[in-house]
């Protein structure tokens, strides 16, 4: 005789209630946790800028190039940096929340995942045709070395004055 077949698991339901906070509030615990979450990987984000720049693999290249420019070198462009990543978090959960509201989103389910995933990836690429800008001006700002005698770039408006200006 064969053993007892296991109990049937019960089948777990979720009833899922979607809450719609405010945009305003959306977008500030949007932009919030982007900033913070880049800036604690600052140091991670230049090294891989540095790495594809230099066209090097190494981790040994890149840790000598922060041991040379001091630990301060590390988080080179991480203001720009946060306010890319704060303004793209703050589009897209507003973007997200507001589309969460759209009476013809409400006939076609939202709590359907393809919907839903819609809805991120249009919010998604109008922010990144936003901030792309910024982003070009963050690369500028990370790649030029604190220890050169005269540095091409002294900050954000300084970076984009001179792109527009001689670019």
């Amino acid at each position: 005789d064969s053993p007892p077949a296991p109990p049937a698991l019960p089948i777990l339901q979720v009833d899922v209630e979607i809450e719609v906070v405010s945009p305003w509030r959306a977008a500030l615990a949007g932009a919030a946790s982007s900033m913070i979450a880049r800036t604690m990987i600052s140091p991670l984000d230049k090294a891989a800028i540095v790495m594809q720049v230099q066209n090097t693999g190494s981790l040994s290249s890149v840790l000598s190039k922060f041991q040379a420019e001091g630990i301060r070198s590390m988080w080179q462009g991480a203001g720009v940096n946060a306010l890319r990543v704060g303004v793209f978090g703050g589009m897209v959960t507003v973007g997200y929340a507001w589309g969460l509201k759209l009476k013809k989103f409400e006939e076609y389910n939202r709590t359907e995942p393809f919907w839903r995933g819609a809805l991120g990836s249009i919010t998604s690429v109008v922010a990144t045709i936003v901030t792309q800008p910024l982003d070009v001006i963050r690369t500028r700002l990370t790649l030029q070395s604190p220890t050169q005698a005269h540095t091409q770039y002294q900050g954000i408006w300084h970076t984009a004055n001179s792109i527009a200006r001689q670019e």
